[in-house]
């Protein structure tokens, strides 16, 4: 991944955070794409205007988009501004869309104070639809945070070794000015998350 910022780290205390734990999966749930076990490599830094997308596929059947962990930190400790996690079509030739759902909007500062994180930020309890046979993004992206500040980043740690689920056939994707642009998709350096499918039609074990 190309980084928007080279910019040292400063040093920060340990942090305290300790990772959400996991209710029990039901038993319909699938996992479509899983690249946040991959080794680590580096990280995106994201701001108001740098955005980061990955894509994954929707099975041959209809279902639901339910749970997605992302690794997500906060290397330069900020104490302002929000994070967005959205839903974006595939435009005719499989490049980034348009937002169909804005997911969640978190605060960066509650986000561990690490360029690669040890916890995982969790999003439960989604019910989104998703039509079969199609390819999503999930977008990242920074808000209210102070524009003239250039240290104003949150990283999302990306791996140039996939393993998981689908990792292969992930695509990424960046923007640099607000979603305006988006630079072609391409294989290989896909950021750490795990994306979660409902299937509605399994049957319910007996």
């Amino acid at each position: 991944n190309e980084e928007p910022c080279s910019t040292p780290l400063p040093t920060l205390p340990p942090s305290t955070s300790t990772p959400t734990p996991t209710p029990e999966e039901p038993y319909n749930r699938e996992t479509l794409l899983s690249t946040i076990y991959s080794d680590y490599s580096g990280s995106d830094y994201l701001n108001e205007s740098v955005w980061v997308a990955n894509s994954f596929d929707s099975p041959f059947y209809s279902g639901f988009l339910s749970k997605i962990e992302l690794k997500l930190g906060n290397p330069y400790g900020l104490t302002t501004g929000n994070f967005e996690v959205h839903l974006y079509s595939s435009d005719s030739n499989g490049n980034v869309g348009s937002s169909l759902i804005k997911i969640t909007e978190g605060s960066i500062s509650e986000l561990e104070q690490n360029e690669n994180p040890d916890s995982t930020y969790i999003i439960y309890d989604l019910n989104i639809e998703l039509l079969p046979a199609r390819k999503y993004f999930i977008v990242v992206k920074g808000i209210s945070l102070d524009v003239l500040d250039e240290f104003a980043y949150f990283s999302f740690p990306y791996t140039e070794n996939p393993i998981g689920i689908n990792s292969e056939n992930t695509l990424y994707s960046y923007t640099r000015n607000t979603g305006e642009t988006w630079s072609l998709p391409y294989l290989g350096n896909p950021n750490l998350l795990n994306v979660f499918f409902d299937n509605p039609n399994l049957p319910t074990p007996e």
